[in-house]
Parts: structure tokens; sequence; C-alpha cells
């Protein structure tokens, strides 16, 4: 059962082990190769185009030097039905052989992970992305400590980490108890430039998407620490403006205004 697999080489060449893009034998493949192709095995693209080659040259050869109508209708109907079987196993070989090329690399890096310990990946489970991205992170642990033996860089390492961790509470805490949105994205504009906004929104809850983006831009066009710039508000028309001093400095109004103006310096 093996044989299947792989192509009957008919041609008996060194290292030719194709896995991809196999198709069944034909009757006619038999008979042309009797003691290297058996009526159940498969054969490849290139094995294949090979013989249809060699079907033709054989058909033209007995056919003498000027070739009957139904040898050369025959050799051409073989040569364009050989031709849509490769056009046909273009994708399928591309495929399978980045498929085969993916395999064998994830085959050399499994035994590679045995000799250092760590269990092999599991080419099934590989679109899982949970299992990819935990299994890529032990890989990495694994090489730094086993391999390149920096596990006492890490732990130098350990007091600067806990100073961010407890940076971080501190800019949380903060976050929580300030009541002004314009104090809440200054402190947003600390966070780190390569958390997504998912990421920012878990560690800050209270937040919204727009307060992330509006200090992301913030912090890009003024830096860290700014606040963003308070609403002018909708200012009044010069007609309106100019309405409301004639109101005020009218002779009926004007002296009154002076009066309580009076009144509030003696209250000073």
């Amino acid at each position: 059962m093996a044989k299947l697999l792989v192509c009957c080489n008919p041609f008996q060449l060194p290292r030719h082990c194709i896995r991809t893009s196999l198709r069944p034998v034909q009757p006619w493949m038999v008979q042309l190769k009797p003691d290297t192709i058996h009526p159940k095995s498969k054969i490849c693209v290139d094995c294949r185009k090979k013989l249809g080659k060699l079907k033709n040259a054989e058909a033209k050869d007995g056919a003498g030097s000027i070739p009957t109508e139904a040898t050369t209708s025959t050799a051409a109907d073989d040569f364009e039905k050989e031709i849509n079987l490769d056009e046909e196993g273009k994708d399928e070989e591309s495929e399978g052989e980045s498929s085969y090329a993916r395999e064998f690399a994830l085959k050399g890096l499994n035994e590679s992970l045995q000799s250092i310990g760590e269990s092999p990946v599991k080419s099934w489970r590989l679109k899982e992305h949970n299992y990819s991205k935990n299994k890529f992170q032990k890989i990495d642990d694994a090489v730094r400590t086993k391999v390149f033996n920096i596990q006492e860089q890490q732990d130098d390492s350990s007091d600067c980490t806990h100073e961010k961790c407890e940076i971080l509470m501190q800019l949380k805490e903060k976050f929580l108890v300030t009541t002004y949105k314009s104090e809440k994205i200054t402190i947003l504009t600390l966070v780190p430039k390569s958390w997504s906004i998912r990421k920012v929104l878990s560690e800050f809850p209270s937040a919204t998407q727009h307060m992330v983006r509006t200090a992301r831009k913030l912090a890009k066009e003024k830096g860290i620490l700014s606040s963003p710039n308070r609403n002018a508000g909708k200012p009044l028309c010069a007609q309106t403006v100019q309405e409301v001093k004639d109101f005020y400095f009218s002779d009926e109004f004007f002296p009154l205004c002076l009066i309580l103006d009076g009144a509030d310096d003696k209250r000073r």
C-alpha cells in the first residue's frame, strides 16, 4: 500500500519520490512500461508527460516517414489530453509542494524540539490560534533558557518589570477616580503604542474607543501628558454682540448699570 502513495517512477530516476499531484496510470502507460508500471500504481505530472511524448514518438516511428491521418489524430489527441491534465494539475502540484515543504520543515522542527526536551508541534492543531500562540511562546522560552542560557538576564529585569506593573496600577487607579474626560484622555496618552484598542479597553474598562483614539492622536501630535483643547463653543455673530452692547449702553439701562456697579464696589 505504501507504493501507491508515491510515483511509480517508470523511468527509474534516482531519488524520485514524488507524492504530489499523483494520478492513476492508464492502460496505454502499462503497455509502454510493463516492467516498471503496475496497473494500480500512481504517476506524477513529469512522468506522465514523458510517457505521452514517448507514445507519440513510437506512433510516428511505427507509421513510417509519412504518418497516416488516424495516427496523426491519435497523437494530437493524446498530446492535448496530456496538456489538459498538466494544466489541471498545476494548482494541485504547487499546493502539494508547499504542503510537503511545510511537513518537512515541521518534521525537522520536532526533531530539534525533542533534543531540548520540548514536546513536538501537532500539525492538526496549527489552525487553532491559541495553540499556535502558546506553543510559540513555549518554544521561545525553551530556546532562551536551554540554548542561549539567558535566564539570568530575565531575572535581572524582574525589578524593572515589577516597576512597570506598579506604574500601570497607579495609572489605572488615577483613571478610575478622575471625573473629567480631558484628564482621562491625558492618562491614556501614556499607554504603550504597541497596545491594541482592545488591550487598552481591557486595562481601562471605563474608557471608550473614542477616548483611546483621541489620546493616540493627541500623543502623536503633541506628545504624552498632553491635554485636549477645550471646545470653544458656538461663537455669537457680530450682530448679536452689537445688539447686546446697544441694549446695556442705552439711555434707559446705562444709569442703572452705573448704580449697580457702585453698589458692588461698596460691598467689596
